[in-house]
């Protein structure tokens, strides 16, 4: 499965944040960025990395609900 995934300019990224968290008039943007700067690394290879682990975690979820429905949990 080819899946098409726009380039994303690293600098320009990381830039953008960082405007971002200097938003004075948008204090919720502002600390979005923050967050998103304390990690900007795991941030940037996940939106460049072609790799995804979709395929795992909807096995995880699947086998996550069936123990939950057989315990009687939600």
């Amino acid at each position: 499965m080819n899946e098409v995934r726009p380039q994303l300019d690293e600098l320009l990224f990381s830039s953008l944040v960082a405007s971002a968290r200097t938003t004075p008039d948008l204090p919720s943007l502002s600390r979005f960025a923050q967050h998103l700067e304390r990690d900007l690394d795991a941030v940037t290879a996940g939106l460049t990395v072609p790799f995804s682990s979709g395929f795992v975690e909807g096995h995880v979820n699947r086998i996550k609900r069936g123990l939950d429905l057989g315990s009687g949990e939600l």
